[in-house]
């Protein structure tokens, strides 16, 4: 078992992302056969596009449900990279345009074993500033292009001022 992680957030301002994405419905916390999948389905979409040419590739996932309040047949996950516009989706493949905002961002370098115990931390972290989660999708934004651990990636909470 790992240590747990420090983490370490700043609140800091997100520009809209486009992305394009293959969706998962369904349990998935722990699963990386889905993670696997999602990324396989969206490279082999990307790839003869010529967008995994791009040196400045970015790959994200994408996360809509909370996993303590929703049902774990009806989380959903996207694996997902930015696009230009003009790029439209197709077959197993969409597009949209995630909203910028305030967000709490942690970076980190991570293990498989280790996602979990660092999202409670971030959230924790949160639970003792003037911030809350507001109802935009939690991200993750890998740093490195490699499917191999260890991981490094800002996770990324969309927040607000809480109200007094």
């Amino acid at each position: 078992m790992s240590d747990k992680k420090t983490i370490n957030p700043v609140v800091k301002s997100l520009p809209e992302m486009r992305i394009a994405f293959a969706r998962h419905r369904g349990p998935y916390q722990g699963q990386t056969a889905v993670f696997e999948k999602l990324f396989n389905t969206l490279m082999g979409w990307a790839g003869p596009r010529g967008l995994l040419a791009d040196p400045k590739l970015q790959t994200l996932c994408v996360y809509h449900d909370d996993p303590e309040t929703v049902p774990e047949a009806e989380q959903r996950v996207d694996a997902a990279i930015l696009v230009p516009d003009g790029i439209d989706g197709e077959n197993d493949i969409q597009t949209a345009t995630l909203p910028g905002g305030q967000y709490a961002v942690a970076s980190v370098t991570l293990q498989p074993d280790e996602f979990a115990g660092a999202w409670r931390s971030i959230m924790e972290w949160l639970s003792n500033t003037g911030y809350q989660p507001d109802d935009r999708p939690c991200i993750e934004i890998y740093k490195e292009q490699s499917n191999k651990p260890p991981f490094k990636l800002d996770i990324c909470v969309p927040v607000k001022t809480t109200q007094k």
